[in-house]
């Protein structure tokens, strides 16, 4: 993943991943699963993107939007997002999960990953102001249970910054775009009643590189406190209807000295309503 391929396309996954994703709950995520009905369902009825304004936009979104949003798409308030890659939990571990991801509403993330022989699963979520984290190895024994303020302040920042996964959605109430450089622009996401600044970063040719927001989180265990999260994009490819990104590495600090990722993806597949 060290190569330069801002500018490409993956042309050899996009045919075997172009079909659309299972927007049911997974069977893992059963005990959230009608708050993932809820946030699956479209949150308005889709429009012709071509007529939300765009005028005043910053360059870089211009850029993005031109790429990612093909003519005579839609707009769309939800992406459900199929991924797999690989989790630093004591040591890398794959993975392979779905996402439902409702623009300024909530996401769940369910997964599965591997612990030698044994899974580990669960999920992700925040939805009606509230974040959790429910991980169960086998299934049966808990692994990760979080709940509180802390976990929904952090949980509501992941979700404001995973606006480059639904660009259909870029345009919405929710969002408001200024302008910093000819690379870089600020995305005012809010997320029930609470702005997050979104950074995000396009190349010249339209691909989303990066996008970083300072969230709130506890990644070192010293206590709760604002940190810079970043994802690091690379390379986009068409699948749903917009052009995404084809990967993804993302960590806390990741500008610090020694500072390393946490989770390294591939988005697979997408539907998005």
């Amino acid at each position: 993943m060290d190569r330069d391929e801002g500018d490409v396309t993956a042309p050899d996954r996009d045919a075997r991943h172009e079909g659309p994703v299972d927007t049911h709950p997974p069977a893992y995520a059963r005990a959230v699963a009608g708050t993932w009905r809820q946030l699956a369902a479209p949150q308005h009825e889709p429009g012709p993107f071509a007529s939300v304004p765009t005028d005043g936009l910053p360059a870089p979104v211009r850029r993005w939007l031109a790429r990612a949003v093909p003519a005579g798409a839609s707009t769309s308030s939800t992406a459900v997002v199929a991924m797999s890659g690989r989790i630093r939990v004591g040591a890398w571990r794959p993975f392979e999960a779905r996402q439902v991801i409702a623009a300024g509403t909530g996401y769940v993330w369910a997964a599965v990953a591997r612990f030698g022989r044994l899974p580990v699963l669960g999920y992700d979520r925040y939805s009606d102001g509230t974040g959790e984290m429910r991980w169960r190895l086998a299934g049966v024994v808990p692994v990760v249970t979080a709940r509180g303020s802390d976990v929904g302040r952090s949980a509501a920042g992941r979700l404001a910054g995973e606006i480059v996964l639904n660009p259909g959605a870029a345009l919405s109430p929710s969002v408001r775009w200024e302008p910093v450089d000819d690379a870089h622009a600020l995305a005012q996401v809010t997320v029930d009643g609470v702005e997050h600044v979104v950074t995000i970063e396009v190349d010249a040719v339209g691909t989303v590189r990066s996008a970083r927001v300072p969230r709130w989180g506890d990644p070192d265990g010293t206590g709760f406190a604002v940190h810079d999260f970043v994802a690091r994009c690379t390379g986009d490819r068409m699948l749903g209807g917009y052009r995404v990104p084809a990967r993804v590495v993302a960590g806390w600090d990741l500008d610090a000295p020694g500072a390393e990722p946490f989770i390294e993806l591939e988005v697979d597949a997408a539907t998005f309503r």
